[in-house]
This record gives structure tokens, sequence and C-alpha cells, in this order.
């Protein structure tokens, strides 16, 4: 499990919910401090007017590539860089896209499934599910 990010919230609004990461969080006026996931952390430090680190300690999990461990088709463990999840769905590997799935919805894919299967899910999730997590 993620340790948690405490973000501040520096904006001038009274009450300021979540729209970016989709945590689902809301802070109550400029001061306010939520916990977030380390991804969502990263998607909220982009606007600096609304919302900042309330650590800086927590610098060092904002700036640490994330790591999604799941297994191949074989049943391998394989550790996939989040960095790797950005790019076209048809250029990933059968673990980059169980890793997606994991990261993005917690949903879990089975690395055995074809390709074109592992791809036709996550269409499925884009299409259907709201993200746990921005990643990629």
């Amino acid at each position: 499990m993620s340790t948690l990010i405490k973000i501040v919230y520096v904006g001038k609004k009274p009450t300021a919910y979540d729209n970016v990461a989709k945590s689902h969080k809301c802070w109550n006026g400029n001061g306010d401090v939520q916990e977030v996931t380390p991804d969502q952390a990263k998607q909220l430090l982009k606007f600096p007017d609304q919302w900042a680190l309330a650590d800086e300690a927590d610098r060092e999990a904002i700036d640490t590539p994330s790591i999604v461990e799941v297994k191949d088709e074989d049943g391998n463990d394989v550790q996939v860089q989040a960095t790797e999840l950005g790019k076209p769905l048809e250029k990933m590997t059968k673990p980059e896209l169980v890793a997606l799935a994991q990261a993005r919805w917690g949903k879990e894919l089975d690395a055995k499934k074809s390709k074109k299967d592992l791809i036709d899910a996550i269409e499925e999730f884009e299409r259907d599910l709201e993200p746990v997590a921005v990643v990629g």
C-alpha cells in the first residue's frame, strides 16, 4: 500500500473539491489538509495556486517514479515503471497492460490472455469506469 501524502489547500475558495485527481477529497478552505496517494498528489501539485505539499518531507515520495508489480504470462513477478503506462496501448507489453489496469482502475487482468483481449478490456475500462489513480 502506498504512503499517503498530505496536501494543503492554498486557494481562496471556502471549499475545494478535488476535480483533478479524482481523490473524492474536499478541503474546507485555505490551510485545510487532506491525504491523497502519491499519484493523486502529483496531479494536484500541477496547480500550485490551489494545492501544495503540507510536508516537504513527502517530496521524495512524489518525485520517485511509481512501480507497479504484476505477474507476467508465466506467473513471474514483473515490475513496471508507471512512466511506461502513458504510451499507446498497442505499443505496450502484456505486463504493462496488466499494470495499467491495476494502477488506473484497480482491476486485475490475466497476462495469459491475448494482447488484443487485454487491450479490449482496457478500452472498456476507459469507457465505463472512473480511474482510481492517474498514471502515465
